[in-house]
């Protein structure tokens, strides 16, 4: 990479943030020398850290300020500075606030000012690696279970950039499977002089490039009319409301937000969709669904490159309870599904894709990962979930995915009723397949089967002893039951038992 000349550069106010400086902290020696280094560039660096600092080279021109702050969110936080730094973070009028390391209260604190200062300034994630991931990105200890699936990959498409120390490391992976695309690579160590140099000219271009971006003026374009209508199926999941957020914060304006509401079952939603579709394109958005903010734009732009036969294109989701990626997220062709019908079966996508390729059109699949799936459940719709996704995997494909054995080992693990909801649906889901019926299943508003509510009653309810199976129906006594003992006059006296 080429340095920036002196004369173009503008004088940043740079805020870097470590839990330590120390060789033994991963990002102790990137926060030393990158600090140091663009102090001596002309920026104005202040360095947030613990309180250990003395006899570390630092150099002149970076101001140093000292928090005592330990732990993290995983394992949480304290001391008795945790308010102060805090209060520090959203202040300052910092142009960048660069947060090196994860897992750590330095950066940890910072997630949760992120959103608030997003509109004032540049933030910048440097993991240094993520140590709690092993390596096939699944949490080492349950305590980091949270923080790795829930509250750091939700908050990654939220920093400016995320800068990673190499492409096929842990913290560029956990992004591709997530749909972060605002990463960049640069290393977190260096060899010698020259190499840490190198290293500051990346960081110091990447900054003033984040800056720049983000005092340029938005060019207004020309108003044109929408070409993608996205449905969003709801029958009213607690989730919606996250979908509609992460809708309401893409990063392009000019597409129509149509929700279908309580059109049951999957396929007459379907078929709204058609009937309703009066743009170039449509995209299929269901309720669990939560977009990263470039998806619509992305999705529009790749089914308008692709040849004029290919009438859908499916992105995968990253799905947070599998805890994989799965095929997700669907836009299609208009004018290619004009006249194709939605019938009621049992795969009743798969059944208008196959309509659609009967009329010589094509579906393609495509790996860019556009947002999450599963991410919030209730014991009924995770029962539900599952039971109808295994009876659709036997019956349709004679299929029976790995996710029984891993709803058990996370039962086993956490003790979480949901996890077990899941497993018993999932249960359910296996000994109805044979006999299930060729329609579709996904009308959960009539689909409750009675083992649910009993299920429920025992698993979640305070205990009561017997209770009746159909609610508002009383239990029947007996038409004739055993006498009782006291009242038989025998024939003659009972020998004592032996």
């Amino acid at each position: 990479m080429e340095r920036t000349g002196r004369e173009d550069r503008r004088a940043l106010h740079i805020l870097h943030t470590a839990a330590g400086l120390g060789d033994a902290e991963p990002a102790g020696p990137l926060a030393r020398e990158l600090s140091a280094r663009l102090a001596r560039r002309g920026h104005r660096v202040t360095l947030a850290t613990g309180p250990e600092v003395s006899g570390l080279p630092l150099g002149p021109g970076v101001e140093v300020r000292t928090f005592a702050v330990q732990g993290g969110l995983a394992g949480g936080l304290a001391g008795a500075d945790l308010e102060r730094y805090a209060g520090f973070l959203q202040g300052g009028g910092f142009d960048v606030a660069a947060h090196l390391g994860a897992e750590r209260w330095s950066t940890d604190v910072a997630l949760a000012a992120l959103e608030a200062t997003r509109a004032r300034r540049v933030n910048v994630l440097v993991p240094c690696g993520y140590p709690g991931l092993g390596p096939d990105l699944a949490p080492r200890a349950p305590a980091f279970e949270g923080y790795y699936r829930r509250v750091l990959p939700g908050l990654l498409a939220g920093f400016d950039a995320c800068v990673y120390a190499a492409e096929d490391g842990p913290e560029a992976r956990l992004a591709v499977r997530r749909g972060v695309v605002n990463g960049r690579v640069i290393p977190a160590r260096a060899p010698d002089e020259a190499a840490w140099e190198r290293i500051a000219d990346a960081y110091e271009a990447l900054y003033l490039e984040l800056v720049a971006r983000r005092a340029a003026p938005a060019e207004a374009p020309a108003a044109a009319p929408p070409r993608t209508t996205v449905f969003v199926l709801t029958i009213g999941d607690p989730v919606l409301a996250r979908c509609e957020e992460a809708l309401a914060r893409q990063d392009v304006r000019g597409f129509l937000v149509d929700p279908i509401r309580n059109v049951r079952p999957f396929h007459r939603a379907a078929q709204e969709m058609i009937r309703r579709a009066g743009t170039e394109f449509f995209i299929q958005v269901d309720e669990d669904m939560i977009l990263v903010p470039h998806a619509v734009r992305r999705m529009e732009q790749v089914l308008a490159a692709a040849p004029d036969d290919v009438g859908m294109i499916c992105f995968p989701l990253f799905d947070e309870d599998r805890d994989r990626v799965i095929q997700g997220i669907k836009i299609y062709r208009t004018a290619l599904f004009r006249g194709l019908e939605a019938r009621d079966r049992r795969a009743s996508e798969i059944d208008l894709l196959e309509q659609l390729c009967d009329r010589g059109g094509r579906w393609i699949l495509f790996p860019e990962v556009m947002g999450l799936h599963g991410t919030l459940y209730t014991p009924e719709s995770i029962y539900l979930r599952y039971k109808t996704m295994y009876e659709k995997d036997v019956k349709v494909w004679n299929l029976v995915t790995g996710d029984l054995r891993r709803k058990a080992e996370a039962f086993r693990r956490t003790g979480d009723p949901l996890q077990l909801f899941a497993l018993l649906g999932a249960m359910h889901g296996l000994v109805e397949a044979p006999r299930a019926p060729d329609r579709e299943a996904k009308d959960f508003a009539q689909y409750q089967p009675k083992e649910l509510e009993v299920l429920k009653e025992l698993l979640l309810a305070p205990p009561r002893g017997a209770f009746a199976y159909e609610a508002g129906r009383p239990v029947l006594p007996e038409r004739h039951p055993a006498a009782p003992l006291d009242a038989i006059r025998w024939k003659q006296p009972l020998p004592p038992p032996r």
